[in-house]
């Protein structure tokens, strides 16, 4: 920027200053000329007669970029400058360089060399390049123009020929442009003027403009009125003369507002204090807070926390431009009154020191004061004891407040005394039982305990007694839990530990041994230790996490909790594996350094609870230090969890009951008994002096009996204890057998119940009794008889006998008839042949009948030719259907009828009709026969068609006769495979032969300047000729001569059809080619000199052969192959191997084959390539 500034200004006032300014050597170069020779028309600048080519040509080896480039197809023989291009309007003070692309154009080498010159002929600038087929990027050495004109010349240093030829492109002129001067002016706002030129701080033309976001005064001063003018960047620019940049100062004017801070009150702080937004009127954005006056000393920002008291500044604004405001920070420590706590006392007596129940840490000038309502009147606030002597049951409060300072409030811890209020138990009063009885004492009757233990050690709740004895219990109930935080959702308080909080390692938190941590989630605490959430999740969520030691007997956790004397305690955690791990911890339990009960492990499965408990009596103790220590020595493995740790008193309540027995008295009525109706039983209970109760509500020792049941009498001695019996008594009814009777059977009636014949008052359960022996097995006792066989009349006796009571006797006559037999059914299938009959009298051979028989028709819809006197049925004509018929057997009484059954289904024969669509045609011929016949549906149907086929079909059958003949056609029809009719009509059927359709063509081809071929009719038995030629005409003769269309080439598909004189038609084709003549022309001459006029030596293809098959080569004189192609459209440019060629004959050779017949075809000659 001073550069251009001082040109502009050297311009204006002197040489000298114009040029020292090349003493600023930073610039950025910016491009005032480029050429990439991206145009068809003649490249400007060459110099005639320097090269064979003027146009930008599109070879690989003279385009860098773009499409196009400069080609120097230097003329053969040439030496010296080939490129002259003058640039005018130079800036005689700043400096330039050219930049330029250049190679050999094909795969050779040549020499060039770059001037420069001004307008008097002096080099300036010169570089020699020496080209292969590699690109040479080339930026030449920037210079200093001497006249406002210079000229760019190219010069080759190789004189022209073959291979010296160069590629030029993306020729660009690039002048330095002065980087600007940048300046920034701070001020604050309404502190007057500034003159923005002097803040450049360098020499500067005053013929400069001031720019910007506001008018400035005074000229090339710039005159910047605080108040009036804007900030922002405002631009001093010297105009550089024809050909020369700019010169540019930039002077960023930044004007700062003097903010106004509100004022800070001094604070009183508990614990800590967090800096609030510094507030006021045009802040600037910069306002901290500072440990030192005028923004010194540490910084800080609003929202930080502060833990110590100090002196603070609030700062804003910019030097100059600033507001400050000092205040004191007071942080004062919390007071803690420690947790809420409390104890369970079984009963009124101890002198409790409340001050002991105070958590590690709790500040200790707090006062005390109880809140029981009303209050006991046994409490010392200034010593903390309380006196439980002679208070009731209940529970009893008090506070412990410490009071705060500075900003901390007061805390307040409260606590609870509850006293024992344990109900009573027991098991009842003292009780006599009876021999084998027994009682069940049950202590949880009269409330709810935690423990039971009864004299014989039993733990349940319950206990059997079966026999004499005294019986005790000592019921238990837990008491409130005495441990402060034990579930740890307080975090790590309340507890002492030989352990040490976790500081982190390479597996987190607890990576080292001897560690804990109270937390949510193991694995957050230890990457190998599972994720397992709180023992009694929801509410609770913290457990203490801990990587056991290797040292045996080191406290884990321990805590300091008041105890009343004499007392069961039960001292109880939940534990867990942090992982599933065999090496699991080996914890016990400890009071005041003894050990309590066994040690007891962790699952080796992880996030597995399990909960461990022991009972410890507190002896003479008023305080108790209890602990869980590791007792594993084993470095893996040993990570476990803690939690809902409980310490809770024991209270108790005993009762006892004395249980006694005695005997039951002896009583027996005696077996049951059975009398005859009409007697009595006496009935003595024994046992004089007891009493006595029977079933009836007598209570005498004897009762009378005189009717049937059961009877039961209780009998109690003094020490009540009773005994029952009972006996049934039954009586025996009177015996009566009923009257006499008699009863008619059949003999197919099979077996009878001779009970149903007994009248009514018959006694039941009698026996039957065959008195004349005809009878024999046929006869049960109980009355079952089997009339098989026992035809005739016979005696039966029906007997009762009695136990205690007489028999009695009734009789009874039986009479058995026969039952008439019929023979077995007969099924008849018979067809309605005229004058057919069948005598049915056959199929009754066999029946047995005892009266007269006799025939009748029982069918559905009755023949009407059936004779029912002699047995015989008409068959003629019937329809089809079954007909049914009886051969009816009479009975005596008691039998049934009989019936033989005789079934006869009739099946009418068919009746044959049929017919055919056509009865005469052409070879082939397709008939379709249709069966008109009268038969039943599932009838089998068999078509003989006259030439050895048939078919099964019941409706259509559709057949093609392939014999020429005449021929008989049989139906025949079988009716439920049984009735068979047959029909056959001769020479239904009659095929006539087909024509033949052959014709000759001569010529088999033709060519399109005369296309007339001759066509000889070779057919056989043909009436009638239809020619059609496939190009729009036709023809009747037999044997036509015809002409296809001059000129056009195609296949013509001739069609012919004859036609018999029975009408019958054949038809037959031919392919009549037409096609043209081979026809082409290769030229003898082509100039490729790139003015686009036989530019490309192409042989011209016009008709006869295949293009597919198509080869065109060049050879030189030395017969080395320099081109080929096998495309019709692609041709020779003059070039082999990318390079032009000499100028001379080169040989030719063409192959290629027939279009029609594949004949294959070469052809050579010579080409001269002229330039």
């Amino acid at each position: 920027m001073i550069f251009k500034s001082l040109s502009k200004s050297i311009q204006i006032l002197s040489v000298t200053l114009l040029i020292s300014s090349n003493a600023f050597s930073q610039c950025n170069w910016t491009s005032v000329f480029f050429d990439s020779f991206e145009y068809t028309t003649p490249i400007p600048h060459i110099v005639p007669g320097s090269t064979y080519q003027n146009d930008p040509q599109t070879y690989a080896g003279v385009v860098r970029t773009g499409s196009r480039g400069m080609y120097l197809n230097i003329t053969d023989g040439y030496i010296g400058a080939m490129y002259i291009q003058p640039f005018t309007d130079l800036c005689l003070s700043q400096s330039y360089r050219f930049s330029f692309s250049t190679r050999d154009a094909w795969t050779s080498t040549n020499n060039l060399t770059i001037n420069v010159k001004d307008a008097n002929g002096v080099t300036l600038v010169s570089q020699t390049v020496n080209n292969t087929s590699v690109w040479n990027d080339v930026t030449m050495v920037a210079f200093i123009p001497t006249t406002t004109t210079v000229t760019f010349e190219i010069i080759t240093n190789i004189a022209g020929g073959p291979g010296n030829d160069a590629g030029f492109d993306d020729l660009r002129l690039s002048q330095c442009a002065p980087l600007p001067i940048l300046r920034t002016l701070s001020a604050c706002a309404g502190t007057g003027t500034t003159n923005l030129y002097s803040t450049v701080n360098t020499v500067l033309s005053q013929a400069g403009v001031w720019t910007g976001p506001s008018a400035l005064t005074n000229g090339y001063q710039g005159t910047f009125t605080s108040g009036v003018n804007t900030n922002g960047v405002y631009n001093y620019t010297i105009d550089g003369p024809v050909g020369c940049m700019d010169s540019v100062a930039n002077v960023t004017v930044s004007l700062t507002t003097t903010p106004t801070l509100n004022p800070i009150a001094n604070v009183q702080a508990c614990s800590s204090y967090i800096l609030p937004a510094i507030t006021g009127t045009v802040l600037s954005g910069n306002e901290k807070y500072y440990t030192g006056p005028g923004g010194t000393g540490t910084t800080l920002n609003a929202g930080q926390t502060i833990t110590t008291s100090q002196t603070l500044y609030a700062f804003g604004g910019a030097t100059g431009c600033s507001d400050e405001e000092m205040f004191t920070v007071t942080i004062t420590q919390p007071v803690s009154a420690g947790f809420d706590n409390g104890a369970y006392y079984c009963g009124s007596g101890p002198v409790i020191t409340m001050s002991s129940f105070l958590s590690v840490g709790s500040t200790p000038s707090g006062t005390w004061l109880e809140t029981t309502t009303p209050a006991s009147g046994n409490f010392n606030p200034g010593t903390s004891t309380f006196n439980t002597n002679g208070l009731a049951q209940g529970n009893y409060t008090f506070t412990y407040t410490v009071v705060g300072s500075g900003g901390c409030a007061n805390d307040v811890a409260n606590f609870s005394i509850a006293i024992g209020n344990i109900n009573s138990v027991n098991i009842g009063p003292d009780t006599t039982l009876c021999t084998n009885q027994t009682i069940t004492l049950n202590a949880a009757t009269s409330g709810t305990y935690d423990t039971y233990k009864w004299n014989n050690n039993s733990t349940s709740s319950t206990r059997f007694v079966t026999g004499p004895g005294t019986y005790s219990v000592r019921a238990g109930k837990l008491g409130n839990n005495q441990i402060v935080n034990g579930d740890f959702e307080s975090g790590n308080t309340g507890f002492t530990t030989a352990y040490n909080l976790g500081t982190g390692g390479t597996w987190g938190l607890l990576s080292l041994p001897s560690t804990y941590a109270i937390g949510t989630n193991p694995n957050a605490a230890h990457d190998n230790f599972f994720t397992c959430t709180d023992h009694s999740a929801a509410p609770g969520t913290q457990m203490m996490i801990v990587n056991g030691a290797a040292t045996p007997g080191v406290n884990v956790w321990c805590q300091t909790v008041p105890v009343q004397a004499n007392t069961d305690y039960q001292f109880g955690s939940w534990v867990s594996n942090a992982l599933n791990e065999v090496n699991v911890a080996q914890l016990q339990f400890s009071i005041n350094g003894s050990s309590i009960g066994p040690v007891f492990s962790t699952s080796t499965v992880g996030c597995t609870w399990q909960q461990y408990f022991q009972v410890w009596n507190s002896g003479l103790n008023n305080s108790a230090l209890i602990c869980i220590n590791n007792q594993n020595t084993g470095g893996g493995g040993n990570d476990f969890l803690l939690d809902d740790i409980t310490f809770r008193p024991i209270c108790y309540s005993y009762d006892t009951v004395v249980v006694s027995y005695s005997t039951f008295p002896v009583v027996n009525l005696g077996p049951d008994t059975t009398l005859c109706e009409g007697s009595n039983l006496l009935l003595d209970a024994l046992n004089p002096g007891g009493t006595y109760l029977w079933n009836d509500g007598t209570t005498n020792q004897t009762l009378n009996v005189t009717a049937a049941g059961t009877y039961e009498v209780t009998v109690k001695n003094a020490a009540q204890c009773a005994k029952t019996d009972q006996i049934m008594v039954s009586f025996e009814a009177q015996k009566h057998a009923g009257l006499d009777s008699l009863a008619v059977w059949c003999e197919t009636n099979g077996a009878v119940d001779l009970s149903d014949l007994l009248s009514t008052g018959a006694t039941a359960g009698g026996t039957w009794e065959d008195p004349a022996n005809t009878l024999g097995a046929n006869l049960t006792v109980g009355g079952q008889l089997t009339i098989n066989g026992l035809q005739g009349s016979n005696v039966a006796e029906y007997v009762v006998h009695g136990t205690f009571c007489l028999n009695d006797t009734s009789h009874f006559q039986i009479t058995v008839n026969s039952q008439p037999i019929s023979a077995n059914p007969t099924n008849l299938h018979v067809c309605n042949t005229a004058g057919s009959t069948v005598d049915l009298d056959q199929y009754t051979t066999g029946s047995f009948q005892t009266l007269l028989p006799y025939w009748t028709e029982t069918s559905t819809s009755p023949t009407n030719q059936f004779d029912a006197s002699t047995g015989v049925l008409d068959l003629s004509l019937l329809p089809n259907g079954d007909y049914d018929f009886s051969y009816v057997l009479p009975a005596d009484t008691m039998c049934v009828n009989d019936t033989v059954k005789v079934t006869i289904q009739v099946t009418e024969n068919p009746i044959i009709a049929f017919s055919s669509d056509v009865i005469k045609g052409c070879f082939p011929l397709d008939v379709q026969f249709i069966n008109e016949s009268s038969a039943n549906q599932n009838s089998i149907v068999e078509w003989n068609l006259g030439d050895g086929t048939t078919s099964s079909s019941n409706s259509i059958v559709n057949h093609q006769y392939t014999g020429i003949d005449c021929f008989d056609v049989t139906l025949t029809i079988t009716a439920d495979n049984l009735c068979t009719t047959s029909r056959t009509i001769s020479d239904m059927i009659c095929v006539d032969p087909l024509p033949i359709a052959s014709f000759n063509v001569n010529p088999q081809q033709a060519f399109s300047i005369d296309p007339t071929v001759h066509f000889d009719n070779t057919s056989i038995n043909n009436d009638q000729n239809i020619w059609n030629f496939d190009d729009g005409s036709g023809s009747q003769e037999e044997n036509p001569t015809h002409q296809f269309p001059i000129g056009l080439v195609g296949n013509y598909n001739v069609e012919l059809i004859v036609i018999s004189d029975q009408g019958c038609r054949d038809t037959t084709y031919r392919i009549v080619v037409v096609k043209d003549q081979l026809i082409f022309y290769v030229p003898n001459s082509f100039t490729p000199d790139g003015d686009q006029h036989n530019n490309v030596f192409l042989p011209i293809m016009t008709a006869g052969f295949s293009p597919a098959t198509y080869e065109f080569y060049v050879y030189n004189r030395w017969g080395e192959l320099i081109f080929e192609s096998k495309d019709t459209a692609s041709g020779w440019d003059g070039t082999y191997k990318g390079a032009m060629v000499q100028s001379g004959l080169y040989t030719w050779v063409i192959r290629f084959k027939d279009d029609d017949n594949d004949e294959k075809y070469e052809y050579k000659g010579h080409i001269n390539l002229m330039r």
